[in-house]
Formats: structure tokens, C-alpha cells, sequence
């Protein structure tokens, strides 16, 4: 029968073969990750997140797959459990502390794949106890987290140094909005805010609220307040839809916002450095999005068996006036696939130190 075939269509059917025969082989080898996304589909900032670990893993030939918990506890238990019974299992899972449910994540994946925290890590003290037990500690790879309490103070000192400068004034009355009362990264943020104005005179938080990280939510509970305290010349959000639902609030009451009260955010997110352009924001401090990324170059190397850092804490960065226009001419369509991914790495370069840092994709 081969006899029938054309020798130039048998000699492409053969090559087709050995193609997919190839690219089969590389898949099978690739690492195979799972990150379970705490947010809701859609959600700004961790949509930011899976974009930019989409990226790092296509660039680090990484089988990674994106599931999200939608911003349920339950779920995300879930998720975890039927990973573990699949019979294609991860290599590796990364994880957010998300209302400190990161030891019963932890208890429910590491007998079976290694584990990876970002953004929220495992308590001190909880940590240590995983690590001191054989059953866990060689599956508790790597804790990724943002410098969250620096981040708060660095929002502040945005915040009250505006409103001086705009108001002449030296008692500076703001708003702050937190997240919840029961994550790390908004208690961590929430408490950079309160050292900050403990150390500064004449700054007098009026409230803080909790807004559940949502911006509907902030704009109706900063409508309220701005009658309660109509002197106030800061509002402090720890993420930046919550800054833009009191942006909402502001202009719909007729304050300007950037002008009569300033007001700062966290996340880098697209309609937060549009409005740090437009000066309606005074800040928007960011790049913890890219710690899922940054927990992909981890996985390479230890998968290559290196040895990678227990902890990092990745400092976060403020862009505001002085340095908005460099960030939008690199980085304004968040094409995160422009970065060399590999080159971050300690296998490839041999780097002996991890910069994970902002200010690294911009060079």
C-alpha cells in the first residue's frame, strides 16, 4: 500500500509525525503547575496576576493551569482537594493565604505536590511548625509576599505630603479603606498606614471602613462619610478599585478629586494609573501582580534542582507624576510577553540574587 503513496506526501507524513511526536515529548516533560486564584473571574488586580504568570509560563515552557476560587474559602478548598485525586497531579501548586486558609491548603496538597505561597504567606509562627515536620517541610517550597506594610506608609506619605502642599495646612484629616479585617495583606497595609501616623504630627485618621476589595462598595460607604467628615483631605485605599469607588463618591458630590482630597491606591492596575496620569489619584503603589510570575522562576530552577529561597519579600514600588510617563511608554497595553522571563532565573544566568523588583522590568 506505501507503494500507492506519493514518495514527497509519505516523506510529509513522516515529518508531521515526528513533529508532534516532539512536541508530545517536550509537554510531557514540561512542569506542570497549578495556581489557585483566590479572586473572581474577572476581578481587575487578579486578572493582572494570571496574565502575568501566563507569560512567565510560556516563556519557561511551564504546563500552568488557572483556577479560580472566586473569592470563596470553600471553593478554594475544593480546588485543592481534587487536584490531589487527579490523576494528572501538579508538580507544583501555588497558593494565597486568603482569609488564613493556608494550612488547611497546605495540610490538603503537600503529601502530594510542593507548594508555593504568594502575596499572603503562612504566619510566622505556623510556618515554623511546617517546616519542623518531615511530613511538610520538603513539599513547602518558597513563600513569595510584597512588602504590604511599607506599601501602607508609602500611600500615606503620598497622600499627606499632597494634601500639605495643596492645602497649607498642618492637621491633615484622611479616610482609610481596607480590604477585610481577616487577610494579612490588608491588615499588613492597614497597620503601615497607622505607624506612619503615629510617627508624623498632625495626621488624624477619622475612620477606617472595610470595603471587601470591591469598588461599588467603597463608593457607597465614602458617600456617606464625606457628610460625616467634611473636612477630610485624604482617602486612603489599600487597593485601587477601592480608591476608585471614592473617586466615584468624591465627584459625585462635587469634590474634586486630586484637588479638594487626595487620594491614593495600590495595584498598578490599568484605570488606577489612568487616573494617577490624570491626577485624580495622587499614587498607585504596585508589582505584586507579578508574584505569581516570580513563583514560576522559582519553580524552574528548584525543578532543575537548585535551591531557591524559603521567604522573599519583594519590595513594591509608588508610581506617581515622576515616573507614570516611563511606566506607559514600556508597559501601558500590559504586554507582558515583551519580558525575557528566563533571564530572571539562576539556572539560565547563574544569578546569585533574586530581583523580582518593580524597577527590574523597567530597565
Amino acid at each position: 500500500m506505501l507503494n500507492n503513496i506519493p514518495k514527497i506526501t509519505l516523506k510529509l507524513t513522516i515529518l508531521v509525525l515526528i513533529y508532534f511526536c516532539f512536541i508530545t515529548n517536550v509537554q510531557s516533560k514540561s512542569t506542570k503547575v497549578l495556581f489557585i486564584n483566590p479572586g473572581k473571574t474577572g476581578e481587575t488586580f487578579w486578572t493582572m496576576v494570571s496574565n502575568f504568570m501566563e507569560a512567565a509560563a510560556y516563556d519557561l515552557n511551564i504546563q500552568l493551569k488557572i483556577t479560580y476560587s472566586e473569592r470563596d474559602m470553600f471553593k478554594m478548598l475544593r480546588i485543592a482537594e481534587n487536584a490531589i485525586i487527579n490523576s494528572d497531579k501538579p508538580d507544583y501548586t501555588v497558593v494565597v493565604n486568603e482569609k488564613n486558609t493556608g494550612s488547611r491548603l497546605l495540610k490538603i496538597l503537600a503529601p502530594h505536590t510542593n507548594v508555593i505561597f504568594i502575596n499572603n504567606s503562612l504566619g510566622e509562627a505556623e510556618e515554623s511548625q511546617f517546616r519542623a515536620s518531615s511530613k511538610f517541610s520538603s513539599k513547602l517550597v518558597s513563600s513569595l509576599t510584597p512588602d504590604h506594610f511599607q506599601a501602607g506608609k508609602d500611600i500615606a506619605n503620598h497622600i499627606i505630603m499632597a494634601a500639605r502642599k495643596q492645602n497649607k495646612i498642618d492637621e491633615i484629616g484622611i479616610i482609610a479603606i481596607g480590604g477585610n479585617k481577616r487577610t494579612p495583606a490588608s491588615i499588613l497595609r492597614v497597620n503601615g498606614l497607622k505607624s506612619y501616623s503615629s510617627f508624623s504630627p498632625n495626621i488624624k485618621i477619622f475612620q477606617i471602613i472595610y470595603s471587601q476589595w470591591r469598588r461599588e462598595n467603597a463608593e457607597a460607604q465614602i458617600t456617606g462619610l464625606l457628610r460625616r467628615w467634611p473636612n477630610v483631605r485624604g482617602i486612603w485605599a489599600a487597593n485601587d478599585d477601592m480608591a476608585l469607588g471614592a473617586i466615584d463618591a468624591l465627584e459625585k458630590t462635587q469634590l474634586k478629586p486630586g484637588v479638594d482630597v487626595f487620594v491614593g491606591g495600590l495595584n498598578c492596575s490599568k484605570e488606577g494609573l489612568k487616573n494617577v496620569l490624570s491626577k485624580k489619584m495622587i499614587t498607585t503603589v504596585g508589582g505584586h501582580f507579578m508574584l505569581g510570575g516570580w513563583s514560576l522562576v522559582l519553580i524552574n530552577d528548584h525543578s532543575k534542582g537548585l535551591s531557591v529561597p524559603s521567604n522573599l519579600i519583594i519590595p513594591m514600588m509608588a508610581i506617581n507624576q515622576k515616573n507614570i510617563k516611563t511606566w506607559n511608554s514600556k508597559f501601558e497595553t500590559q504586554d507582558w510577553n515583551q519580558i525575557e522571563f528566563s533571564s530572571f532565573t539562576m539556572h539560565k544566568n547563574k544569578n546569585t540574587v533574586y530581583d523580582f523588583s518593580l524597577s527590574s522590568i523597567l530597565k
